[in-house]
């Protein structure tokens, strides 16, 4: 999300020939412009003035904004708007001529205004005219976790779904990254990310149109991939027998792979299908978030690339039993390459073939923006489509996050921009405005925590909210600012993988104004080891520093040369990275050879030490 909560809107743009729908934002109501874009399959502007050109959202402060075609010719679409400190939800649905359906109101209704942020929405088309929707909730601030509901045709919630949604994530941990696949009966399919860096898994949970998790679903929601890997970014897509088709990254120590896997209408995988996942690709590099269209042949899959200095865009075919079709290269097909590549999206053709989009840069600054391109059932461009994708006039090195969406003929391409005004820049007016600017006063940083304090003036006339920046170059709420003392703000960010680069910044907001800080880039330590660092008496006191490898439970035993024991401690540790215990000396330490032993889980750590007499 460029902007998080902030003057950014579900844009398109339609090669050579641009024109925007007038919309009102129900807000203050005032108009803005909203470009929009037609594609016909051979890559030819297609000028349309009904759904695509009128398609508005309720605000221009509205980002993050998902589309999706609801069967019937017309679309619904979810998006975040900003209120004071927090995110909330909105959702519209139109008809074919662009209009509101129904009981809906111009500018759509608020899906959920719960406490704290709510982000990564998801939308998926329900029976009968309705809308599955599910988003990622910050309104327990130590911990995100994800909500479900579900609209009819009016936009009521069903019943079983509350108003500000239904908790579906393990409340223990945190949850993010929500998939939606409506299924054949009005129900659907949710998979999520749960768990800490290092431990993430996938699950899945059925629900019912009307009355919340179907019958015979464990209320945790049952476990698709390893437990002993850490799997992130689920996509999914509709499978042939009734169930579902899931892609997903596992991070690694020294890269990422990309998996895929098959699982029928009662959550179980395929038959003939690895518990592990098929192996798609994999390497040093990181793999960024994939895309996922079906068809009656098998799967279409694309990813992203990036490797310390280039990137690419591949796409794949899989057949039902997972092998890859003749024709087709190994580890799938460069559709596109550039200093930097993100973002991919799939929309199915209809034909065998999809629509891939995505958001780069290149050598030359005229390269950069987002990029279109019609492939055929073999991978390789359509007629009248360039192999490395066509860039969309007007979009550049501000334009991220490509959607595209499903319509007669052709595809929409929309995505959202990221522009220095947008942004925010920080004027001396606006500072005499604000008041005394946040100051940056430490940083810790281990392999599954990073914590940022920031001193503040507690006259200050505005609110804070932290944003990070994702892998596709959005700026996301990231968790809630905690007061430390009387001028000190703290961040904890637990969703954090060891070894990678971390952007964050502050974004201040009164009622006619919002500024963003500058950027803090964050290296995120790859490692932590369990270690003992030194042991000392002082002062009648036994002082003991370390490290541990993340979160858990320690055990510090201090034995003398005879192998008594003299002292026991346990003790918790909330993340990785270094720690300082200390006890009054134990009555058998006067002088001597002593050891200790540091345990944590199933390693342990063994060392002498001398105190003097």
């Amino acid at each position: 999300m460029g902007a998080a909560c902030c003057g950014l809107l579900l844009a398109g743009l339609i090669a050579n020939s641009v024109h925007a729908a007038t919309c009102r934002d129900v807000r203050t109501g005032r108009p803005f412009a909203m470009p929009s874009a037609r594609y016909s399959a051979a890559g030819v502007a297609i000028e349309d003035q009904s759904l695509l050109g009128r398609l508005c959202l309720g605000s221009a402060r509205a980002t993050y904004a998902v589309p999706i075609s609801d069967g019937a010719e017309g679309a619904g679409v979810v998006w975040i708007e900003s209120a004071g400190e927090n995110c909330d939800l909105r959702v519209q649905h139109v008809g074919p001529d662009g209009a509101p359906l129904a009981g809906w109101p111009e500018g759509g209704r608020v899906l959920c205004d719960a406490p704290g942020t709510q982000t990564q929405p998801c939308i998926a088309s329900a029976a009968a005219g309705g809308l599955w929707l599910a988003w990622k909730d910050y309104r327990e601030p130590q911990r995100s976790a994800v909500y479900l509901t579900h609209l009819d045709a009016s936009g009521t919630a069903a019943a079983g779904y509350p108003e500000s949604g239904l908790l579906v994530s393990d409340p223990a941990g945190p949850a993010s990254d929500p998939a939606l696949i409506a299924d054949d009966a009005g129900g659907v399919w949710l998979i999520w990310q749960q768990g800490r860096t290092g431990g993430r898994t996938l699950r899945v949970k059925h629900f019912g149109g009307t009355g919340g998790l179907s019958p015979g679903w464990e209320e945790a929601g049952r476990v698709l991939t390893p437990v002993m890997e850490d799997a992130v970014h689920p996509t999914v897509a509709k499978d042939p027998t009734g169930g579902f088709t899931l892609a997903w990254v596992v991070r690694q120590a020294a890269g990422s792979q990309l998996r895929l896997a098959r699982f029928g209408a009662a959550g179980a995988l395929a038959p003939l299908w690895p518990a592990q996942g098929l192996a798609i690709a994999g390497g040093q590099h990181v793999l960024m978030p994939s895309a996922l269209v079906t068809d009656t042949s098998g799967v279409l899959l694309s990813w992203s690339e990036f490797m310390e200095d280039s990137g690419a865009v591949r796409v794949t075919r899989l057949s039902w039993d997972g092998v890859t079709p003749t024709g087709w290269a190994e580890g799938g097909r460069v559709l596109g390459d550039g200093a930097q590549v993100s973002g991919t999206t799939l929309a199915s053709d209809g034909a065998g073939g999809a629509y891939l989009a995505w958001s780069g840069t290149a050598a030359d600054s005229a390269s950069a923006g987002i990029h279109l391109v019609h492939v055929g059932a073999t991978g390789a461009a359509e007629p009248g489509w360039s192999s490395d994708g066509v860039r969309i006039p007007g979009s550049g090195m501000g334009s991220y996050r490509p959607r595209l969406l499903e319509v007669e003929g052709g595809v929409l391409a929309s995505w959202s921009e990221s522009a220095g005004s947008s942004e925010g820049v920080i004027l001396s007016a606006a500072m005499a405005t604000l008041g005394e600017m946040p100051e940056l006063a430490k940083v810790e940083a281990w392999p599954d925590l990073v914590r940022i304090a920031w001193r503040t003036d507690k006259d200050a006339r505005y609110e804070l909210a932290a944003e990070r920046q994702g892998e596709d170059g959005a700026w996301l709420p990231v968790g809630a600012l905690q007061r430390s003392g009387a001028d000190v703000l703290a961040l904890e960010d637990r969703e954090v993988t060891a070894g990678e680069s971390l952007r964050y910044r502050l974004r201040l907001s009164t009622p006619e104004l919002e500024v963003v800080t500058g950027e803090l880039e964050i290296r995120v330590p790859a490692s932590a080891p369990l270690a003992i660092h030194h042991l000392d008496v002082q002062r009648g006191r036994l002082r003991l520093t370390g490290s541990v490898p993340g979160r858990g439970e320690s055990r510090f035993e201090l034995f003398d040369v005879q192998g008594r024991r003299l002292l026991r401690d346990v003790r918790r540790h909330e993340h990785a990275g270094d720690f300082k215990l200390e006890w009054p000396v134990p009555s058998g330490v006067r002088g001597g050879v002593f050891f200790l032993r540091l345990s944590l889980g199933n390693e342990t750590k063994t060392r002498r030490f001398v105190v003097g007499r």
